[in-house]
């Protein structure tokens, strides 16, 4: 292994263009770009050899993440996916600290990368290898209205069998985080920020007025609010109208602001439609047949 190292070190560090030797000025090249398979698979050797050797992981990681933030290889986007999956599994905390990075692969130009991310990083919240917390539930969103329907698939079967069972408060708890953060808003004086770059919260929401934007994230709140309990609908009612409502009253909440106009379209939204209100409506609707039925 230590003679093997050196000479894959050299392989997936070649990526970076160097101007070549005894070439005309300006001129320059790469083994990603000359050899891109050869490329790849140097980076999959590294990988097979980081599991096997702790000290290696340590190292190597850290230049995992890199590549997978600027590589334009989607099939070696997809591998480093899939290495870094099992590096989570073999060492769950030097991974820990990147999982937010690797959820930007949720949001990848290739379809592939997309699914291969949202599948593995399910699998390794259901075995608890990740948390739930954080930036990372809010991303998963996303994938309940992504492009490919596969997708669209999987995160229906996630949010609405796996989660509900396995975190039954967690649509709860983050509901109206939710509303901030798919509207990109921070015209809320009383909101906490995350500690995203405005860049990356803007990546991971779905602001505008247009209708397609506000029926994408009209889709995902009912998503959520088809995970929760009665006594839940209920509470989700009533922080609405203490936490946005009453914060737009109070002044708390810009309204001037265009994410803060479109926080409050979208809780009038929400407080009106028939997921928000359907236990309620049934419960009554079960006693007015109780009281004909008595009468």
């Amino acid at each position: 292994m230590s003679t093997v190292s050196p000479l894959l070190h050299t392989i997936i560090t070649s990526g970076k263009s160097v101007p070549k030797l005894n070439k005309l000025p300006g001129s320059a090249t790469s083994l990603q770009e000359e050899a891109p398979s050869f490329y790849i698979q140097g980076w999959l050797t590294m990988g097979k050899l980081c599991l096997a050797d702790g000290k290696l992981a340590k190292n190597y990681i850290p230049l995992f993440v890199q590549e997978l933030e600027k590589t334009n290889l989607a099939a070696l986007r997809n591998n480093i996916v899939v290495m870094m999956a099992d590096f989570c599994v073999r060492y769950t905390a030097l991974i820990d600290g990147y999982i937010t990075k690797i959820t930007r692969c949720l949001l990848d130009p290739c379809e592939l990368v997309r699914r291969q991310t949202f599948i593995l990083l399910s699998r390794l919240l259901q075995r608890d290898y990740v948390k739930w917390r954080g930036v990372l539930f809010l991303r998963f969103l996303l994938s309940l209205v992504d492009e490919s329907e596969k997708i669209r698939q999987l995160a229906d079967f996630l949010f609405g069998n796996i989660l509900k069972v396995k975190s039954p408060l967690l649509a709860y708890n983050s509901f109206v985080e939710a509303v901030f953060v798919l509207n990109d808003c921070h015209a809320h004086t009383g909101h906490r920020e995350s500690n995203e770059s405005r860049t990356e919260s803007q990546l991971f929401s779905i602001r505008g007025t247009d209708e397609r934007s506000r029926s994408r994230r009209m889709h995902i709140y009912v998503s959520l609010l088809k995970q929760m309990a009665p006594e839940h609908l209920l509470a989700t009612f009533a922080k609405l109208c203490s936490e946005i409502l009453a914060a737009a009253s109070d002044g708390l909440l810009n309204i001037e602001d265009a994410t803060g106009q479109s926080v409050l379209q979208d809780t009038f939204q929400i407080l009106g439609c028939k997921e928000i209100r359907f236990q309620s409506t049934r419960v009554s609707s079960e006693s007015a047949d109780l009281e004909e039925e008595g009468g």
